[in-house]
C-alpha cells in the first residue's frame, strides 16, 4: 500500500510537467515572494496556504467520488454509460496526444498576477479554485483517478489518495515559493513536455479501451480452466457454514479495475492459488450490483466498494480484522490469508 501511495505522489508531481501547467510554475511561485520585512518563513507559509487549498479541493473530490462507489458501479452496468465513459477517455486522451490543445485562459493568468498582495486566506482560496480552473491539463488524469477511487468505494481511501496526489502536485510550489532562486534553474519548456503529455494521453486511451470493451461485451481478461473461485451459491454457502467449514468470499465485478488487478497479480501467484484451490472460495458476481443475489450479499456483509474479500470462520462469522478492501499486493493478501488459515485450520473443500 505504501508503494501505491508513493505512486500517487509521483503522479501528482508528474502532472506539473504537462505543457499547460509547467509554464505556470514560475508565475504562481512569484505570488509567494517575501515582501519588505518578510522572511523565508512567510514565503513558505504563503506557499503552504496555496497548496493546502489545492489539497482541500482534490481531497474533497476524492472523498465524494469514493462515497458514490456503489452508485458509480450501478451506473456502469449500462452499456451506454460504459460507452460514454470510454468516449470521454478517448476524447481527453486524444487531446493530450495533440488532436486539440487545452490552454489556460489569459484572463485567469491576469487574475493570478493580481493576487500578489493576497493574504493567507486569499492564497488558500485561490489554491482551491486554481486546482480546477487554472490547469486544464490536470483534468484528464484527475478524471481517470476519480474513476479508480469511485471503483474502490472507500471514502477515507479516496480522501487520502487525492491528498497525497495534491502534495505531489503542490511540492514544486512549496520549493519554488520558498527558495525563489530555484526558479532560474528550472529547465526551459520544450519538446520534452510534449512527450510527457503524450504519455498521459496513452494512459487515458488505455482506460478508454477498457470501458469500450465492457460496453461491447468483449472479454479482455481470460480466466483459466482451473477456476479457484466457485460461483456464489446461497445453498452451498449455508452448507459450508452448517458443516463448520471456513469460507472465503470475493466480491467481483467486470467493470471493477481493482478486481482484475487482483486476478492478474495476486490470485495468479502459485502459492496463493494453491491454497485457494483447496478451500471453500466463493465469488459473488456484483457486475449487476442491483441483482437480488449481489444486493443481498452486499447488504449482509456491509460491503462498501469493490473489490472486497471477506474471511468467514468455522462458526460462520466474518473475521472483520482481516477483510481485504480495494487492491492489495500479494504480501498484503497473503497476510490475511495466513491469519485465516492459522485461526480456522483452512479446511479443504473435500
Amino acid at each position: 500500500m505504501i508503494i501505491k501511495f508513493i505512486g500517487f505522489f509521483i503522479a501528482g508531481l508528474a502532472v506539473n510537467l504537462t505543457p499547460c501547467v509547467y509554464p505556470m510554475l514560475t508565475v504562481t511561485a512569484s505570488l509567494f515572494r517575501p515582501r519588505d520585512g518578510e522572511t523565508l518563513k512567510h514565503s513558505f507559509a504563503k506557499a503552504l496556504s496555496y497548496v493546502l487549498g489545492i489539497a482541500l479541493t482534490y481531497s474533497s473530490l476524492g472523498y465524494l467520488a469514493a462515497s458514490t462507489g456503489k452508485v458509480f458501479g450501478a451506473a456502469l452496468q449500462s452499456s451506454w454509460v460504459q460507452g460514454a465513459v470510454a468516449m470521454m477517455m478517448f476524447i481527453l486522451g486524444l487531446s493530450m496526444l495533440g488532436l486539440f490543445q487545452l490552454t489556460v485562459p489569459s484572463e485567469l493568468l491576469n487574475r493570478l498576477s493580481g493576487l500578489r498582495k493576497a493574504n493567507y486566506l486569499g492564497l488558500f482560496a485561490s489554491g482551491m479554485l486554481v486546482g480546477i480552473f487554472a490547469a486544464p491539463c490536470i483534468g484528464p488524469p484527475v478524471l481517470a483517478l476519480l474513476a479508480a477511487v469511485a471503483d474502490n468505494g472507500n471514502p477515507q481511501y479516496g480522501f487520502l489518495v487525492f491528498f497525497i496526489f495534491s502534495l505531489g502536485l503542490g511540492l514544486p510550489y512549496l520549493l519554488l515559493g520558498t527558495f525563489s532562486s530555484l526558479i532560474t534553474k528550472l529547465p526551459k519548456a520544450g519538446n520534452w513536455l510534449i512527450w510527457v503529455e503524450k504519455f498521459f494521453g496513452m494512459i487515458l486511451i488505455g482506460f478508454g479501451i477498457f470501458y469500450l470493451s465492457l460496453a461491447l461485451h468483449l472479454h479482455l481478461f481470460h480466466k483459466g480452466k482451473d477456476m479457484i473461485w466457485q460461483p456464489y451459491s446461497e445453498v452451498q454457502l449455508q452448507a459450508a457454514i452448517h458443516e463448520h467449514k471456513p469460507v472465503i468470499i470475493d466480491f467481483f465485478a467486470e467493470w471493477c479495475l481493482g478486481c482484475h488487478e487482483l486476478d492478474s497479480k495476486v490470485f495468479s501467484d502459485p502459492q496463493i492459488r494453491k491454497i485457494l484451490l483447496k478451500v471453500k472460495a466463493f465469488r459473488v458476481d456484483a457486475t449487476n450490483i442491483n441483482s437480488p443475489e449481489a444486493s443481498n450479499m452486499i447488504d449482509r456483509y456491509k460491503v462498501i466498494g469493490l473489490p472486497t474479500i471477506i474471511f468467514i470462520d468455522a462458526n460462520g462469522s466474518e473475521m472483520q480484522n482481516i477483510r481485504v478492501e480495494g487492491s492489495a499486493s500479494v504480501k498484503e493478501f497473503n497476510k490475511s490469508l495466513q491469519i485465516w488459515i492459522q485461526q480456522t485450520g483452512g479446511k479443504s473443500k473435500n
